[in-house]
């Protein structure tokens, strides 16, 4: 009974995300996106706040910037996240430029790391934080 009951939930809720109107058509996608370039400092001291300059690819003309979103601990994985709203978007591509701001709050060595278009490659910015 239980399974019956799921499975009927669960027909339901993807029948209720899909539009079964033809004439407005909704697209919407969000996506990680390749970082390109990273700039910003290599050393700082604790408590100052740093910001790396980070440019990622935006794929076509729906692509919003949505956030920079980071994983916990270190080393830190960085990826650029854009959503992507429309059917029928320009293609064109572009690059976009963001701030990603951390502030150390105890010395020593900090590694971040940036998702590239390569599985084997991403670009790695080391932060060296010193107490004064």
């Amino acid at each position: 009974m239980k399974f019956k009951l799921l499975s009927l939930l669960l027909f339901v809720s993807i029948l209720s995300g899909c539009s079964l109107d033809d004439s407005d058509p909704s697209c919407f996608y969000q996506a990680a996106m390749a970082t390109t370039a990273v700039t910003g400092p290599d050393t700082v001291v604790v408590n100052t706040a740093v910001t790396y300059n980070v440019t990622f690819y935006v794929a076509n003309g729906c692509g919003v910037f949505n956030s920079l979103q980071s994983s916990n601990g270190f080393p830190k994985s960085i990826v650029a996240i854009v959503d992507y709203s429309g059917c029928k978007c320009e293609e064109v591509a572009s690059y976009v430029t963001k701030p990603y701001t951390f502030t150390p709050t105890a010395a020593g060595t900090y590694e971040f790391r940036f998702l590239t278009d390569s599985e084997t490659t991403t670009i790695v910015k080391t932060l060296t934080v010193t107490a004064q």
